[in-house]
């Protein structure tokens, strides 16, 4: 990698990885987006977030990137989208939503099941784990709640995966501390 990061976001776009936000080596939280062309290994800046952003989700719909929430320091959390036109990326991220306050969070995953965006549980101000999810529909930017996860999670942000339309939420954290379990969520009941 060109840079040491973590609490970043990763999506790919069929050959491509892109990395966007995180907390960089001196604590700082970052703005750098980078992309991997996993055919040649070479990784290509690409447009800066138009803010700082650590612990958000980060997903590819239909020639799109979209940022969704994270935090600009550990104890705000904010509910904007960031959407990159990877046709027209020299115009850059541009900020499309904001979330209802109550879904602004940390700590998140933005799964694509569908057309649908979930964002599952979270961690509000980074200690407070969170039940919520919240669908969004990347063609209309249309929020709405969904039945809450049968328990807090949060910091599964790098262990959730979608199979057969399901949403996997692996370990993580939850009020009694890291889990060993996982949540299987099927978003449609």
């Amino acid at each position: 990698m060109p840079f040491a990061v973590s609490h970043a976001a990763a999506a790919r776009d069929g050959t491509n990885v892109w990395i966007a936000g995180g907390i960089l080596v001196d604590r700082s939280f970052s703005r750098q987006a980078w992309r991997l062309d996993t055919v040649s290994g070479a990784w290509s800046r690409e447009p800066d977030l138009p803010d700082v952003r650590a612990s958000g989700g980060l997903a590819f719909y239909r020639g799109r990137l979209f940022y969704m929430l994270g935090g600009t320091t550990p104890e705000i959390d904010v509910s904007t989208v960031y959407v990159l036109d990877l046709q027209r990326r020299q115009a850059g991220w541009v900020l499309h939503t904001e979330a209802p306050a109550a879904a602004a969070k940390q700590h998140v995953q933005a799964l694509l099941v569908g057309d649908v965006l979930y964002l599952a549980g979270g961690t509000v101000r980074h200690d407070d784990d969170q039940r919520s999810l919240w669908a969004f529909d990347p063609d209309t930017f249309a929020w709405r709640r969904k039945a809450d996860l049968p328990a807090p999670r949060s910091h599964a942000d790098g262990s959730s995966a979608v199979a057969h339309g399901r949403l996997l939420l692996f370990g993580g954290r939850g009020p009694s501390g890291v889990l060993d379990s996982i949540i299987e969520y099927d978003p449609t009941n």
